[in-house]
This record gives C-alpha cells, structure tokens and sequence, in this order.
C-alpha cells in the first residue's frame, strides 16, 4: 500500500538551513490517521541525523514514540524508513532533529518550534521530554512522517469495508 503524509512539513520551500548541535522539536497537527512507518527530512549534503517523534502534553512535547539515528547521503529529500507509531488525525505531535552539520532545511513560516542546545555526539532524546532552558522560534524544519492511512467508511475501517464488500454485507 502505497504511503502519505500524517503529519509534518514537507510541501514549503527551504530558506534556510540549519540544526547542528541542537535538539529541535517542531509541533505539528497530524492531517490523517494512520501508522507512521517513514519519516522525511530535506537536506543539502551529507549530515548524521537522529530524529523522534513525541507525542504532546498541554503545548509541549511529550512522550517520546519512537527515535532513530541515521547518516544521510547529499541533497535530497530522504526517506528514513523501520517506523511504527500510530497518529490520530487532528492531534498535535513534535517532530524532533538533531545534526552533526546543520544541512536540514526549514523555512519561516509561524511554526511553533523548541531547541536546547545539544551536542550531536552525545545527544539522547529524553522520555519524557525534559521541560527546561529551550527558546522558542517560529522556524519550521522540513520533516514529515508518512505512513499507511486509517480510511474510515461509516464507521468501519476501509479494511473492514472492503471485507464487507466482499461478503456483500456492504
């Protein structure tokens, strides 16, 4: 089954770039339900990235879902693949990045955005998040999860509808 975006920024044009030695949160309101199986990040050369996904808690990141750390290769808008967190349409989740460069492409654009200073090398994404010393920023960094949706008909799921259908139940 093909994949579509949940959640996140990936349709804005990079005008700026930015990241290294920062942990950055961006909130974002999922567009679709589903499960995040892939998450993608715009850059413009190589960079080592570790990126999370938390849920929220009242305006702020909450508990962190799920993280990896990967080495991405030029300019590209890469794939970052082995996901499995559910989103619910409507709510709201963070969307987090770290660099070793500072390659990740973000825009200004009236986003809601956290960092705290943090060095690549030894970062690890707390869980819960760590309410501390973090500015706040309107930038939006170009990360988007997608996934499989959650196609709802009636009040079945578009799995159980075609299921149905097949039975001529529906």
């Amino acid at each position: 089954m093909a994949t579509v975006k949940l959640v996140g920024a990936d349709d804005g044009t990079a005008n700026g770039w930015g990241g290294a030695n920062y942990a950055i949160y961006i909130k974002f309101q999922a567009i679709l339900s589903g499960t995040l199986t892939e998450l993608k990040v715009k850059t413009q050369g190589n960079e080592n990235v570790k990126v999370a996904v938390y849920d929220d808690n009242a305006g702020s990141p909450g508990n962190l879902l799920e993280n990896k750390t990967v080495a991405l290769v030029g300019a590209d808008f890469h794939t970052i693949p082995g996901w499995s967190v559910p989103i619910t349409s409507g709510s709201y989740y963070w969307l987090g990045i770290n660099s070793d460069v500072g390659n990740t492409g973000a825009y200004s654009s009236g986003g809601i955005m956290k960092t705290i200073s943090a060095t690549y090398a030894t970062w690890t994404w707390p869980d819960p998040w760590a309410n501390g010393s973090h500015g706040d920023s309107a930038w939006i960094y170009m990360l988007a999860g997608w996934g499989i949706p959650v196609v709802v008909v009636g009040n079945k799921t578009a799995h159980m509808a075609a299921k149905l259908m097949v039975r001529g139940i529906l």
